[in-house]
């Protein structure tokens, strides 16, 4: 994937962990959450990979060096302001993929998956879906009678209906870069003051523009948000192993 480049998005506080330290630099399976991500990137050999950190990325600095360019988020405003600051580093790939630093067992065939579906769709945007049992604290797919996509809907912003929705939006994402250059400025503020990267979704579709998905398992899209979502995904994966000998 030479012509793609990589944008981890790793701004997030440890609070909801209880951590001090940065929640993507809390260990999964004996290694920091980010190392799994950055190994995994590196295997799709890309032009270049772009790490979103918080202000103080001293930790990250020490873990990774000069692997990765550093793009420091000073005022946490969401996602979709996160990668607005990253496209500035960016060296004008072909394709931007997008992936959330709280996603330690992403896999690099999956990656593969999920970028081979948005070249041969000549998607604008691809993005990854699941359905997991416990959907709390995700973004919804909202899809009309068609099965298709309608938009994501932030686990805030849900009302009681949409809350029943068990597929989710992964946090792992394929971007044509010119397309995305052009729409990202797009991006209004939330009621929360954040810019979210998932209403880039509505945009595309209010402008008919084409996207698609592929659904992951939800071992492998799993996302860690808190201590009972670690120890869940490292139970998840030692009881597929145990199963498969």
């Amino acid at each position: 994937m030479k012509l793609s480049s990589f944008v981890i998005l790793a701004g997030g506080s440890g609070t909801r962990m209880h951590s001090e330290v940065p929640k993507a630099l809390i260990p999964f399976l004996g290694k920091e959450m980010i190392m799994h991500i950055y190994e995994m990137a590196r295997l799709l050999d890309p032009m270049e990979i772009v790490l979103v950190v918080p202000k103080d990325y001293k930790e990250f600095k020490l873990l990774l060096g000069n692997k990765v360019i550093y793009c420091i988020q000073e005022i946490p405003l969401g996602t979709g302001h996160a990668l607005q600051q990253a496209m500035k580093l960016l060296n004008s790939p072909e394709d931007v993929i997008v992936v959330n630093g709280d996603m330690p067992n992403i896999s690099d065939c999956f990656v593969r998956l999920l970028h081979l579906e948005h070249t041969e769709k000549s998607n604008i945007m691809t993005f990854a879906t699941s359905f997991v049992q416990n959907p709390f604290g995700y973004g919804r797919v909202l899809r009309d009678s068609n099965d298709e996509i309608q938009k994501i809907v932030e686990e805030s912003d849900l009302d009681q209906k949409s809350q029943q929705i068990n597929e989710i939006n992964a946090g792992l994402y394929v971007f044509n870069f010119n397309w995305l250059q052009k729409y990202i400025s797009k991006l209004k503020k939330s009621e929360f003051g954040e810019f979210y990267l998932t209403d880039l979704i509505e945009l595309a579709i209010e402008n008919d523009f084409q996207i698609g998905t592929i659904e992951g398992d939800e071992k492998i899209t799993f996302g860690v948000n808190t201590l009972d979502d670690l120890k869940n995904l490292e139970d998840l994966i030692f009881n597929d192993q145990v199963q498969n000998n």
